[in-house]
């Protein structure tokens, strides 16, 4: 069964299909046209960074392997807050995408190669854990 059925909405970023005879699962990225750009087969491998110290300046998320996606967790015993944004993220929380208490993780789609994201603590004496695919 090679792709039976696909029907893309233009509205929908990304389709998931089913369209490999042995099952495997595909991502077809469609843009907001409705135009099919890539397809990427579901990732197979992990980067994990460990339980990194950040304070009141900025330090860059760094990871070794070619990224597709990005999984950042505030350390359980954080008493202040994490953001989490490009280089300019300020320890105040301005110019962050997202903000962490201790506990919470956020992961998304994203490529480092352009742009590195970056982890700022509203205090001294925070961690963060962080992770990829690859």
């Amino acid at each position: 069964m090679t792709n039976d059925y696909l029907r893309v909405d233009p509205s929908v970023r990304k389709v998931a299909i089913v369209g490999d005879d042995d099952g495997t699962l595909r991502v077809i990225n469609v843009d907001s046209s409705g135009t099919l750009e890539t397809v990427q087969g579901v990732k197979t491998d992990i980067e994990g960074g460990g339980k990194v110290s950040v304070s009141t300046t900025a330090i860059e998320a760094t990871f070794t392997g070619t990224i597709s996606s990005i999984l950042i967790s505030a350390d359980v015993n954080n008493s202040g807050t994490l953001y989490v944004g490009k280089s300019n993220v300020a320890s105040d929380g301005s110019n962050a995408i997202t903000f962490l208490s201790a506990g919470d993780t956020v992961s998304f789609d994203y490529d480092d190669a352009t742009n590195a994201i970056y982890v700022v603590a509203s205090t001294t004496g925070q961690y963060f854990w962080k992770g990829a695919t690859l």
